[in-house]
């Protein structure tokens, strides 16, 4: 109805039409890049990594936006990120801006099984783009920066053709860079244990459903971390 109008155009749905799409990507391109290249050239950087999670529910629009661009697949243990959500946002409105409403309706209101399964979704939905990108994806586990930050951000580097420097990890870890929203515990945290322990905790008092903890452990061994975590 729109684009009846005389300087107006609605082409419809842009996922139903591939040229209109490819023509205006180029577009969509330059806008981010004006935008977020001159905020890396004032860091003096030449690169820019966009990390907003939500970003795995648009996959197919990133791909074509930026046909050449690398991902880094940050993994996380499924009891951490319930654990990590659940405590720091609990059940009000900033949970939902961080849990997706249907996950909390398909697990009839219950915040850690809605969680694990956002978690469920999103880790296959990584694992899919790893093993259709395999050439621009670096994977990495957030449990491994932690313990070993030198060694995993030397391998980080090399996936991205990056100069590793000496002492590079670990200055990730102590330099201040809070001007947008993250998990800033990561910088005082260097042991895995006592969080993975009050994971346990919040698993057990949610009403996890038997299915959800087998998609769970199955996705817990693709990444390495061995079997299920919580026996329920």
């Amino acid at each position: 109805m729109l684009a009846a109008a005389e300087k107006a155009w609605g082409p419809g749905r842009l996922e139903n039409g591939p040229r209109t799409m490819a023509a205006s990507s180029a577009s969509v391109r330059n806008s981010i890049g004006v935008w977020l290249e001159g905020y890396a050239a004032s860091r003096g950087k030449r690169y820019w990594c966009e990390k907003t999670p939500f970003n795995l529910d648009h996959l197919n629009a990133v791909n074509v936006v930026f046909p050449n661009a690398s991902y880094i697949c940050l993994h996380r243990h499924a009891a951490d990120c319930v654990r990590s959500v659940v405590e720091t946002w609990g059940h009000g409105p900033q949970f939902m801006g961080h849990v997706r409403a249907q996950f909390l309706e398909d697990q009839d209101g219950d915040a850690v099984s809605a969680c694990l399964q956002q978690w469920c979704v999103y880790t296959e939905r990584l694992l899919a783009l790893e093993g259709s990108h395999s050439g621009r994806v670096v994977r990495l586990r957030y449990e491994d920066l932690l313990k070993a930050p030198e060694r995993e951000m030397a391998g980080l580097c090399r996936g991205l053709g990056l100069v590793w420097k000496a002492g590079l990890g670990s200055m990730a870890l102590e330099k201040d860079e809070r001007s947008g929203p993250g998990d800033y515990k990561a910088r005082s945290m260097r042991s895995i244990g006592p969080v993975r322990r009050r994971a346990t905790a919040a698993w057990n008092r949610g009403a996890v459903r038997p299915s959800l903890r087998r998609r769970t452990a199955g996705l817990l061994v693709r990444l390495g971390y061995g079997g299920a975590p919580i026996e329920p």
